[in-house]
């Protein structure tokens, strides 16, 4: 990497965690809010502050219209559903800063690297002369999109993909096929049964990646009977089972508030807390519906005179 050569370096909170000394970085980097409030351990600040004696570290937030284009590329490949809104953030930064010209080339194929091109000693985490931005993450979610956008990837783990992945979901009960990744059931049965596939592209063909020789479905949900319903103020809940009842739910749910939560003020001791509330979700999770909850106190004994 030449001086001349202008880098535009972005790196999430993960690189700083991780020590960040196997990757040449140039003297600035880039990063956003939520990427540096992620930063919170004690040994993560304290690199983080050293690396603040040497380089320049920028913290920028994208522009809606990048954010836009990350969010269509990562839900049009089916990991939209995988990315946080700091992933988004990061991946919108570094769109930012690619050329208008790089954003309209087709992605460039992976190709098998030549005997002197494999990754060495000296030449590991080394920036090439001819990368103009740079995102440094050990998420493979994020590497997949940022492949997608053209953006090229280093990760301070070494650890990269080697092939872009969309995702199919396919119902075990019906076999319908679908590429939205945010349904949660099945679009035709609507049982909620789908399980997701990996795609990739080989040779030309989008091949579909089989799923593990001891690939078991998680029994979350399946466990326990459906406790029958209980009435009273504080009788349980119905489950909810259906898609529309748990869209509706949600709507609801958003409506009131949110999971809002109300922090104890200072100097009122006996001030009671508010408590976050739960969104609604499918099923009753790992917990047994049917078991009583755990009173607290000492129970009265009728048999005492």
């Amino acid at each position: 990497m030449t001086e001349e050569h202008s880098v535009f370096f972005i790196a999430d909170a993960n690189f700083f965690i991780q020590g960040g000394a196997q990757v040449d970085c140039p003297n600035v980097i880039y990063m956003t809010e939520e990427a540096m409030q992620e930063v919170r351990d004690a040994r993560a600040k304290q690199i983080l502050q050293n690396f603040q004696l040497s380089h320049e570290i920028i913290v920028r937030q994208p522009t809606s219209e990048s954010v836009t284009a990350v969010t269509q590329a990562a839900t049009d490949s089916g990991n939209a559903v995988l990315l946080s809104k700091t992933d988004i953030g990061l991946l919108a930064l570094a769109f930012d800063f690619m050329p208008e010209e790089q954003e309209e080339k087709p992605k460039k194929e992976t190709q098998e690297p030549q005997f002197d091109e494999w990754i060495t000693a000296e030449s590991y985490g080394k920036i090439q002369d001819d990368d103009d931005v740079i995102l440094c993450t050990s998420d493979a979610t994020m590497q997949c999109v940022a492949q997608i956008l053209g953006i090229t990837v280093v990760s301070s783990t070494g650890a990269r993909v080697a092939e872009v992945k969309r995702w199919l979901l396919r119902c075990s009960a019906c076999n319908t096929e679908t590429l939205d990744a945010t349904k949660e059931f099945c679009p035709e049965c609507g049982q909620h049964t789908l399980i997701r596939y990996a795609l990739v592209m080989r040779d030309g063909v989008e091949k579909e990646l089989p799923l593990p020789r001891r690939f078991e479905p998680t029994a979350r949900g399946k466990r326990f009977s459906i406790p029958k319903h209980v009435g009273g103020r504080h009788g349980k809940k119905d489950i909810i089972l259906s898609e529309d009842v748990l869209n509706e739910e949600r709507r609801k749910f958003r409506w009131s508030g949110g999971a809002r939560k109300t922090p104890q003020a200072e100097g009122t001791f006996f001030e009671p807390r508010a408590m976050p509330r739960q969104e609604p979700q499918y099923g009753y999770g790992n917990v047994n519906p049917n078991q009583p909850r755990h009173l607290l106190g000492k129970k009265k004994k009728s048999n005492r005179k």
